[in-house]
Protein backbone atom coordinates (compact mmCIF):
# COMPACT_ATOMS: atom_id res chain seq x y z
CA UNK A 1 0.00 0.00 0.00
CA UNK A 2 1.30 3.35 -0.87
CA UNK A 3 1.34 6.31 1.52
CA UNK A 4 -0.26 9.10 0.61
CA UNK A 5 1.65 12.50 0.72
CA UNK A 6 0.13 15.88 2.28
CA UNK A 7 -1.05 17.63 5.62
CA UNK A 8 -4.34 16.38 7.59
CA UNK A 9 -6.86 18.87 8.18
CA UNK A 10 -5.42 19.27 11.77
CA UNK A 11 -2.08 19.68 10.72
CA UNK A 12 -2.80 22.61 8.79
CA UNK A 13 -5.54 24.23 11.56
CA UNK A 14 -2.41 23.92 13.76
CA UNK A 15 -0.46 25.90 11.74
CA UNK A 16 -3.07 28.47 10.56
CA UNK A 17 -2.88 29.20 14.48
CA UNK A 18 0.22 29.62 15.28
CA UNK A 19 0.89 32.21 12.41
CA UNK A 20 -2.45 34.08 13.54
CA UNK A 21 -0.66 34.13 16.55
CA UNK A 22 2.78 35.63 15.48
CA UNK A 23 0.81 38.03 13.14
CA UNK A 24 -1.11 39.51 16.07
CA UNK A 25 1.91 39.84 18.37
CA UNK A 26 4.04 41.29 15.31
CA UNK A 27 0.75 43.18 14.42
CA UNK A 28 0.47 44.60 18.31
CA UNK A 29 4.16 45.57 18.75
CA UNK A 30 3.75 47.55 15.42
CA UNK A 31 1.27 50.00 16.35
CA UNK A 32 3.30 50.38 19.82
CA UNK A 33 6.37 51.36 17.66
CA UNK A 34 3.89 53.89 15.62
CA UNK A 35 2.27 55.57 18.67
CA UNK A 36 5.16 55.68 20.30
CA UNK A 37 6.81 57.50 17.42
CA UNK A 38 4.07 59.75 16.64
CA UNK A 39 3.82 60.64 20.78
CA UNK A 40 7.58 61.70 20.36
CA UNK A 41 7.22 63.72 17.33
CA UNK A 42 4.65 65.38 18.56
CA UNK A 43 6.38 66.41 21.60
CA UNK A 44 9.20 67.24 19.86
CA UNK A 45 7.52 69.61 17.73
CA UNK A 46 5.66 71.01 21.13
CA UNK A 47 9.35 71.70 22.57
CA UNK A 48 10.19 73.71 19.38
CA UNK A 49 7.14 76.02 19.42
CA UNK A 50 7.54 76.48 23.30
CA UNK A 51 11.29 77.65 22.72
CA UNK A 52 10.19 79.64 19.67
CA UNK A 53 7.59 81.43 22.19
CA UNK A 54 9.95 81.58 25.16
CA UNK A 55 12.48 83.25 22.13
CA UNK A 56 10.05 85.94 21.46
CA UNK A 57 9.09 86.77 24.98
CA UNK A 58 12.50 87.13 26.22
CA UNK A 59 13.34 89.22 23.19
CA UNK A 60 10.76 91.57 24.11
CA UNK A 61 10.34 91.69 27.53
CA UNK A 62 13.40 91.86 28.50
CA UNK A 63 13.73 94.81 26.37
CA UNK A 64 10.20 96.23 27.26
CA UNK A 65 9.07 98.88 29.57
CA UNK A 66 5.98 96.82 30.69
CA UNK A 67 2.84 95.77 30.17
CA UNK A 68 0.51 98.39 28.65
CA UNK A 69 -2.24 96.02 28.59
CA UNK A 70 -4.18 92.90 29.51
CA UNK A 71 -7.03 91.05 28.25
CA UNK A 72 -8.32 94.70 26.53
CA UNK A 73 -7.17 95.91 30.33
CA UNK A 74 -5.13 99.49 29.86
CA UNK A 75 -2.57 99.54 32.66
CA UNK A 76 -1.61 103.19 33.30
CA UNK A 77 -0.62 104.77 36.41
CA UNK A 78 -3.97 105.99 36.79
CA UNK A 79 -5.76 102.84 36.23
CA UNK A 80 -5.96 101.16 39.53
CA UNK A 81 -5.92 98.21 38.60
CA UNK A 82 -4.91 95.63 41.96
CA UNK A 83 -3.86 92.21 41.87
CA UNK A 84 -6.66 91.49 44.51
CA UNK A 85 -9.36 92.61 42.33
CA UNK A 86 -8.05 91.01 39.08
CA UNK A 87 -6.37 88.04 39.95
CA UNK A 88 -7.83 84.40 41.51
CA UNK A 89 -6.40 82.76 44.45
CA UNK A 90 -2.77 81.85 43.26
CA UNK A 91 -2.30 84.97 41.44
CA UNK A 92 -3.30 83.86 37.56
CA UNK A 93 -4.50 85.77 35.60
CA UNK A 94 -6.00 83.86 32.64
CA UNK A 95 -4.59 85.93 29.59
CA UNK A 96 -6.17 86.40 25.84
CA UNK A 97 -4.06 89.20 25.18
CA UNK A 98 -0.76 90.79 26.42
CA UNK A 99 0.70 93.72 24.90
CA UNK A 100 4.22 95.20 25.76
CA UNK A 101 5.62 98.95 25.34
CA UNK A 102 9.13 98.71 23.78
CA UNK A 103 10.49 102.12 22.74
CA UNK A 104 7.70 103.56 19.84
CA UNK A 105 6.47 100.06 18.89
CA UNK A 106 4.42 97.62 20.71
CA UNK A 107 4.66 93.74 20.46
CA UNK A 108 1.43 91.76 21.42
CA UNK A 109 0.79 88.32 22.05
CA UNK A 110 -2.80 87.36 21.49
CA UNK A 111 -4.53 83.87 22.01
CA UNK A 112 -7.55 83.48 19.27
CA UNK A 113 -9.08 80.12 19.76
CA UNK A 114 -5.99 77.94 20.12
CA UNK A 115 -3.16 79.96 18.04
CA UNK A 116 -1.20 81.67 19.61
CA UNK A 117 -0.30 85.05 17.31
CA UNK A 118 2.29 88.07 17.85
CA UNK A 119 1.77 91.24 16.41
CA UNK A 120 3.34 94.65 16.46
CA UNK A 121 1.93 97.78 16.05
CA UNK A 122 3.38 101.27 15.90
CA UNK A 123 2.51 104.11 18.18
CA UNK A 124 -0.54 105.14 17.04
CA UNK A 125 -2.22 101.35 17.35
CA UNK A 126 -1.66 100.40 13.35
CA UNK A 127 -0.45 96.88 13.26
CA UNK A 128 2.82 96.56 11.06
CA UNK A 129 2.75 93.82 8.90
CA UNK A 130 6.09 93.56 7.90
CA UNK A 131 9.73 91.43 9.32
CA UNK A 132 7.61 88.69 9.82
CA UNK A 133 4.57 89.46 11.35
CA UNK A 134 1.76 88.88 12.43
CA UNK A 135 3.20 85.45 13.13
CA UNK A 136 1.86 82.25 14.25
CA UNK A 137 3.74 80.96 17.16
CA UNK A 138 1.95 77.87 17.59
CA UNK A 139 -1.80 76.30 17.34
CA UNK A 140 -1.67 74.09 20.22
CA UNK A 141 -2.70 76.71 22.84
CA UNK A 142 -4.53 74.89 25.33
CA UNK A 143 -3.34 77.76 28.75
CA UNK A 144 -2.26 81.51 28.77
CA UNK A 145 -1.66 83.05 31.83
CA UNK A 146 0.16 85.75 33.84
CA UNK A 147 1.17 86.74 37.36
CA UNK A 148 2.75 89.21 38.90
CA UNK A 149 5.70 88.13 40.42
CA UNK A 150 5.39 89.99 43.72
CA UNK A 151 1.49 89.27 44.14
CA UNK A 152 1.83 87.77 47.64
CA UNK A 153 3.92 90.29 49.22
CA UNK A 154 2.24 93.86 47.77
CA UNK A 155 -1.21 92.12 47.46
CA UNK A 156 -2.59 96.03 47.19
CA UNK A 157 -0.20 96.71 43.96
CA UNK A 158 -1.35 97.44 41.00
CA UNK A 159 -0.67 95.82 37.67
CA UNK A 160 1.19 99.26 36.60
CA UNK A 161 3.95 99.07 39.09
CA UNK A 162 4.53 95.33 38.49
CA UNK A 163 8.20 94.48 37.84
CA UNK A 164 8.76 91.51 36.87
CA UNK A 165 5.96 88.97 35.97
CA UNK A 166 5.32 85.13 35.03
CA UNK A 167 4.11 83.66 31.97
CA UNK A 168 2.80 80.12 31.64
CA UNK A 169 1.46 78.94 28.55
CA UNK A 170 0.43 74.92 27.92
CA UNK A 171 0.95 73.60 24.51
CA UNK A 172 -0.74 70.57 24.01
CA UNK A 173 -1.84 68.02 20.92
CA UNK A 174 -5.21 70.10 20.17
CA UNK A 175 -5.45 68.42 16.67
CA UNK A 176 -4.93 64.68 18.12
CA UNK A 177 -5.71 62.46 21.42
CA UNK A 178 -2.11 61.79 22.25
CA UNK A 179 -2.14 63.35 25.81
CA UNK A 180 1.05 65.32 25.21
CA UNK A 181 1.59 68.17 26.83
CA UNK A 182 4.62 70.82 27.11
CA UNK A 183 4.33 73.38 29.93
CA UNK A 184 6.17 76.88 29.25
CA UNK A 185 6.87 78.63 32.36
CA UNK A 186 8.98 82.16 31.80
CA UNK A 187 9.70 84.98 34.28
CA UNK A 188 10.66 88.59 32.92
CA UNK A 189 11.81 91.16 34.49
CA UNK A 190 11.27 94.27 32.93
CA UNK A 191 14.65 96.26 32.98
CA UNK A 192 13.57 99.47 31.35
CA UNK A 193 10.72 100.04 33.88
Amino acid sequence: MKKKKGFTLLELIIVLALTLVVIGVASTFFISTIKTFKRAEISSNLQLEAEQIEGLLLAVGLQSEGIEEVNNLNITSTSKRYYRDILNLDGKLETNKVKFKLLNDYYTLEKENEKLVAKKYNNIGQEIGEGGYPKVLSENIREFTIRPVDFRMKPNSSLYEMKAVEINIKLEDVKGSSGVEVPLSLIIKFRNK
